[in-house]
């Protein structure tokens, strides 16, 4: 089973809608082994993945990688990845399974809307393990 996002504007606003068209700004709670899907809308050009580890599941820091995924995938010619850094690029489809283990995953998501060059910030948070 996946956790669907889907990366659109609506009403000169960013939204992030899951699977169920419930408008959850990108927070997701899901334990290790569930895949996350990000996609865009038609409203989107690409978009940018940015992620940091702020903690262990139980409150303390954590120094481990901050790549949440224990495999990820593109959509051929669609993005570039980075495990090392924590980042995905220039975007249009990316999904990930969640690695193992209880961790707390800060993710920025930079869009690009369609026929614009500029790029907008949204600031989600991901929680795995609990």
């Amino acid at each position: 089973m996946s956790v669907k996002m889907t990366i659109g504007i609506a009403n000169c606003a960013i939204e992030i809608t899951d699977a169920n068209n419930y408008k959850k700004g990108g927070n997701v709670r899901a334990r290790g082994g569930r895949r996350l899907r990000w996609e865009c809308e038609e409203t989107i050009q690409m978009f940018d993945l940015a992620f940091k580890r702020i903690g262990d599941g139980d409150g303390g820091v954590d120094a481990s990688p901050d790549w949440p995924f224990g495999s990820a995938d593109v959509q051929p010619g669609s993005a570039t990845f980075d495990q090392s850094a924590g980042t995905v690029t220039g975007a249009t489809h990316f999904s990930g399974r969640l690695a193992d283990g209880e961790a707390i995953f800060k993710y920025g998501i930079t869009v690009t809307p369609t026929g614009s060059n500029t790029a907008l910030p949204l600031d989600p948070v991901i929680i795995v393990g609990r």
